[in-house]
């Protein structure tokens, strides 16, 4: 227990630099960005994006404009649903034709997500810009294009200073007239998913991620997908579990079901607070490294219940340590 202590008072101190990439293995991972490896992992498992048959993920390939309508199709839907329900629909476009996306491209353009050339075109087969990319998932979140100037001579300017201030861009500096990649576009979309919506006011006719109660909108995520967001501490894996809290206090004292034990084979307990104030474990469906046990963590996940008590819990992504995270000198007594 002694050296047990040790290894998490060190850890914790640098808690910060360690990341549970749970996506599929690429015989190329090596080549995925660390600043990227969440964002594939998360759009992994969401099946939004894939490998290649070679078992490969080219991380720095590009995505066309098809593929792209796919994505979106696929983040609005899921990956059951294969557009045919558009596909019968006359394409607006010249080129689509029999195009094996036609019904992914007809919803976009339906709704507004895409729009195409001055001859008509939709250009399918190139590969989409950064802009591009920006201006389709700004519109995903509730930006009307019209009103958000997103086309004419300066759109680029007007989805670029939207794109920083919605969010859309954390993490990433870079030229937005360049083609995207498939890591960047993974982390433009994570981004995208975990932003609250963007409305507009009925009376006064602006934008903004806020109610009107000043409480930010609930994410795309959560509104199309249906995640559910928790911020909590780890309190057992299914090696070890600690008894208190960082504040000292008895970990099951606080909880009205009582005892925290060591999980199940591949899992883990992570304690959160309700709306209430009151006290639950989240049992998730990873096994957590020992050095992240104490540590503050946001999960995103599937499941069936409510906040007093979620059951069948499906992590989507990794488990995310959170910037509340802090080294706490664990005495070997309480674990």
């Amino acid at each position: 227990m002694k050296n047990l202590k040790k290894i998490l008072a060190l850890a914790l101190v640098f808690a910060f630099s360690l990341t549970l990439f749970a996506g599929a293995a690429f015989t190329d991972d090596a080549d995925i960005g660390d600043e990227y490896k969440d964002d594939v992992s998360m759009l992994v498992e969401l099946k939004i994006l894939g490998g290649y048959p070679e078992g490969d993920f080219r991380p720095n390939g590009n995505i066309t404009r098809a593929e792209f309508c796919k994505m979106v199709y696929v983040l609005m839907y899921g990956a059951d649903s294969d557009g045919s329900l558009f596909g019968a629909q006359t394409s607006k476009f010249n080129d689509v034709g029999d195009h094996w996306a036609k019904g992914y491209i007809n919803y976009c353009a339906n709704q507004n997500i895409v729009g195409g050339y001055g001859d008509g075109t939709f250009k399918p087969d190139g590969n989409i810009t950064v802009a591009e990319v920006s201006k389709m998932l700004l519109v995903l979140l509730g930006c009307d294009p019209a009103k958000e100037g997103f086309g004419g001579s300066n759109w680029i300017g007007n989805v670029v200073s939207k794109a920083m201030g919605l969010g859309v861009y954390d993490g990433w500096v870079g030229n937005s007239t360049e083609l995207a990649t498939r890591q960047l576009v993974a982390k433009l979309m994570r981004n995208t998913i975990f932003a609250p919506v963007y409305r507009y006011n009925a009376f006064t006719g602006a934008g903004s991620q806020y109610n009107m109660d000043d409480e930010e909108n609930k994410t795309l995520g959560e509104t199309v997908m249906g995640l559910i967001h928790v911020t909590g501490q780890v309190v057992a894996n299914e090696h070890f579990y600690i008894k208190t809290d960082k504040d000292g206090e008895l970990i099951n004292d606080l909880l009205d079901n009582g005892n925290i034990s060591t999980a199940r084979e591949d899992h883990s307990y992570i304690l959160y607070y309700t709306e209430d104030n009151d006290a639950k474990l989240l049992e998730v469906d990873r096994a957590l490294e020992d050095t992240m046990l104490g540590c503050m963590v946001d999960v995103y996940f599937r499941a069936k219940g409510n906040e007093n008590r979620y059951s069948q819990v499906e992590v989507i992504g990794n488990v995310l340590l959170n910037a509340k995270t802090k080294a706490y000198d664990v005495l070997s007594k309480d674990i």
